[in-house]
This record gives structure tokens, C-alpha cells and sequence, in this order.
């Protein structure tokens, strides 16, 4: 791809390196970036180029400063709340990070504040250079953040560091963002590149099925919670009725193991 593109693809080793590719304006998302985010994530998934993948923003001064506000501006309230929900560009973009079969590692250099930062929380793992900062500045800029992207960091970060982030809307930096649970790792500038490539050799020397089906099992998790247990609660006769009902009690044991061959032939054909 050329340099003047809004996104950059390069596949290394089953490794895909893309870059938002905007730093004259922080690689803030533009609804045409986005459309290319999700095109390019879909291409990846169907042509079964990488096992791994890695996010990150062109220059060193922004990882991703949120939304284009150019764009904003020009746009009314009612559309730019579209625009960030569930069925908005960025919503599209959003899913499709986290449909990507194969771990997708944010390298985080600079601000990532806004959608920025909650792109870099969709990612499967986030490194983030000592210089960068993260916030949710939507308080600033007098925008009521969709309930979606809340969602998101309720889930990942849980409600005091939610509250935190929106409410106070400030810039915080790598360090307090790794205690936040923002970010995983936080390493000096001149090497997060290099660490950031290392980890990504690291995952796609694993089995690959594993990995398919742990990040979706992490994905239902997190979101549906777990399974309670037979007798989580109830009378004895109702812990009864419901461990004869169990999905894997004998009479369903068969069908189980069928649906469970069945899903690990699908994602062997992915693979392959």
C-alpha cells in the first residue's frame, strides 16, 4: 500500500502489521479508515494470512486520538451518536477486532484517548511505550459516549476506573495506565516496537487451535459470564432436576461430543 492511505497493511511471517496511517492529525478515525479496518481485518480472516496481528498508529506522537472531529463538526448530533454506536462505523470497526480468530496486540506510542483507547481496549493485548498517554476526554468535547463503548470498559476495567476515565476526562500516563488495567505492558520508547514484534513471534508459535478457541471462550465469558454450577442455588430437588437436565448428562453426552468434533473440524479448516 502507498503512504498516502488512511491504513497500511504488511503481512511478516503470518505476522500482520497495520498501521492507522494519519499522523498529521493524531490518526484519528475517519469514517473511510474505519471502512478500511474492517475490510482489511475480513480480508485477513478469509484468506488465512496471519495468526496473529499488530495495531499500532504511523509516527510516534499518537497511537490513535479518537474520532476525526473535522468530520464531527460536520456532522449532527444525532449522527455522530450513530456514527460511534453498535451499528456506526466504529462499531463495524470495533467488531471486527474482536471477530479476528487470531490475538491482535495494540502497540500504543503516544495518545490514545477516545476511540482510540477503546480500540486499543478491543485489542487481545496492549504495549504501550513510557512516553504515551490514555484518556476519554468525551467530557471535554461535550459528547455523551455511546452506552456500547461504555460497555466495554465496564467489562474490561470495571466500573471505578470507568467512572475515572469519563468522569474526570484527564490524560493519564503509561504507568497509571497499566495499574488502571488499561494497558498490559509498559516498556521504554526506543525498545516497544521490538518487544511488541518479539510477542507477536512468541504467539504464533502456538497451536493455533488453541488459540482460536481461547479467545472465544475468553470473549463469552467475558461478556455472558460463567456457567453456575448444577446446584448453584435452589432446593435439592431443584440442584436435582437441573443435573438431569445438565447438557452433559449421559443421555446428552452423545450429541455433545458430536457438536464439539463438529466446531473443531470448522476451525481445523480455518487453519489449513
Amino acid at each position: 500500500m502507498s503512504d498516502d492511505e488512511e491504513l497500511t497493511l504488511e503481512v511478516r511471517d503470518r505476522i500482520a502489521l497495520i498501521t492507522l496511517n494519519r499522523p498529521d492529525v493524531g490518526n484519528a478515525l475517519s469514517s473511510s479508515l474505519l471502512g478500511r479496518l474492517t475490510d482489511t481485518l475480513e480480508k485477513l480472516e478469509k484468506e488465512k494470512a496471519a495468526r496473529c496481528a499488530v495495531l499500532k498508529g504511523a509516527g510516534t506522537k499518537a497511537f490513535c486520538v479518537g474520532m476525526d472531529l473535522k468530520e464531527m463538526m460536520a456532522a449532527t448530533p444525532a449522527e455522530n451518536y450513530a456514527f460511534l454506536s453498535r451499528g456506526g462505523p466504529l462499531g463495524y470497526a470495533l467488531q471486527a477486532i474482536d471477530n479476528f480468530p487470531y490475538p491482535i496486540v495494540a502497540l500504543v506510542k503516544g495518545y490514545a484517548m477516545g476511540a482510540g483507547l477503546e480500540m486499543a481496549l478491543a485489542c487481545d493485548i496492549r504495549v504501550a511505550a513510557e512516553s504515551s498517554r490514555v484518556g476519554m476526554p468525551p467530557a471535554r468535547l461535550g459528547i455523551v459516549y455511546p452506552p456500547d463503548g461504555i460497555t466495554r470498559f465496564l467489562r474490561e476495567v470495571g466500573p471505578l476506573t470507568t467512572r475515572k476515565l469519563f468522569l474526570t476526562a484527564r490524560h493519564f500516563e503509561a504507568r497509571e495506565g497499566k495499574e488502571m488495567g488499561l494497558l498490559d505492558w509498559v516498556v521504554p520508547d526506543e525498545v516497544a516496537e521490538d518487544f511488541t514484534m518479539d510477542l507477536a513471534r512468541d504467539i504464533i508459535e502456538r497451536a493455533p487451535l488453541s488459540l482460536i478457541g481461547l479467545k472465544r471462550s475468553i470473549s463469552l465469558l467475558t461478556k455472558r459470564g460463567p456457567r453456575r454450577s448444577p446446584g448453584w442455588c435452589g432446593s435439592p430437588s431443584a440442584a436435582r432436576t437441573r443435573t438431569r437436565a445438565s447438557p452433559l448428562s449421559p443421555r446428552n453426552e452423545s450429541q455433545s461430543s458430536r457438536e464439539s468434533e463438529q466446531e473443531r473440524q470448522r476451525l481445523w479448516r480455518w487453519t489449513n
